[in-house]
């Protein structure tokens, strides 16, 4: 306990003193100020009240007990009104030895005998504002705790966040065509399967087109692979730019695609692979003075009961490509 009353200080601590008494009022009123205190001083009850209220942020209340006009506890009382908690220390003589009771009724922290003694005084003094500011010490220490959970949860957030940004862009890597930037083989079989399942609960039509670019190979050889790169990168805006937004482009390797066609019908299957075959055609890849005419053999197959996996999909589309490149390319067969 005395190493704590060590280290709580006095100094520039507000005390409002009242005492009647001029002699030890002015005595007193030395010793506060060698402890460094900012002392306002009241010679009554009364006139006490009056300095507190005029006053802001007394830290610590010192009062003799029988004063004229309105003694000290009865003007403890009327303080405690407004500041309930506020340290009080009452200075009090042998004879008022019964006030005593009151005192502590009223939550006076400590008192002083008279005459007053210069070290009872300063560790009553002390005694009687350690528990409040031990109080505003927690409140501080749990504000400042606040602030950094409030801070940390924020991080936390943060962290969450950028690493959802992390995973969806791993997810992103993981699910798309590093080269023309749409989904791959993995992506595009399972969200297909995905889509069949819908398909086949709310009884819609789902069909794909599997097209593969004729003679590929050849423009690779003729104008090297970058070229080869730009012309797939090409096909696939080209492609795109005639689908829905409920129909799905994917790579499946090399210059083979897939296309999932999410309630569509048979013919309206015809119609777009015709479109889109006609799109490639008329479109050949142009740049910096090269020309290259491009065509594309197109397979299609629709959900039925015989093709209802996504993979007899991909088988039956795949023949009818391979039938569509017999057959002299630049068709359609299903």
């Amino acid at each position: 306990m005395k190493t704590l009353i060590n280290k709580i200080k006095l100094e520039n601590k507000k005390v409002l003193y009242v005492e009647d008494d001029d002699d030890i009022r002015e005595s007193t009123i030395v010793t506060l100020k060698l402890f460094k205190m900012d002392v306002i001083v009241a010679k009554n009850g009364l006139d006490g009240i009056a300095a507190y209220k005029e006053n802001q942020n007394i830290d610590v209340l010192l009062t003799d007990i029988k004063m004229p006009k309105l003694d000290g506890l009865s003007m403890i009382e009327e303080i405690k009104k407004f500041e309930p908690t506020l340290p009080t220390v009452v200075v009090t003589g042998h004879t008022e030895l019964n006030f005593l009771r009151k005192a502590i009724e009223l939550g006076v922290s400590s008192y002083v005998n008279k005459p007053i003694d210069i070290y009872q005084l300063r560790d009553a003094l002390i005694k009687s504002i350690e528990p409040y500011l031990l109080k505003t010490m927690l409140l501080q220490k749990n504000k400042e705790l606040e602030i950094l959970n409030k801070e940390l949860e924020l991080k936390v957030i943060e962290r969450t966040k950028a690493l959802g940004d992390i995973n969806k862009k791993l997810e992103l890597v993981a699910s798309t065509d590093f080269l023309t930037n749409i989904p791959n083989r993995k992506y595009i079989f399972e969200l297909g399967e995905k889509l069949i399942s819908i398909s086949k609960r709310e009884k819609k039509y789902f069909s794909v087109l599997l097209f593969d670019i004729d003679f590929f190979k050849k423009v690779n050889d003729t104008y090297g692979h970058q070229i080869g790169d730009e012309v797939l990168k090409f096909i696939t805006s080209q492609v795109t730019s005639t689908l829905r937004e409920s129909d799905t482009l994917g790579r499946i390797g090399g210059e083979e695609f897939l296309i999932l066609l999410n309630g569509t019908s048979k013919n309206g299957l015809n119609q777009l692979s015709e479109k889109i075959r006609l799109k490639v055609q008329n479109n050949p890849y142009k740049n910096k003075g090269i020309l290259i005419p491009v065509t594309i053999s197109i397979g299609i197959a629709s959900l039925n009961q015989q093709n209802n996996t996504l993979k007899k999909l991909y088988i039956k589309a795949d023949n009818a490509m391979y039938q569509a490149k017999k057959d002299g390319r630049n068709c359609i067969r299903c």
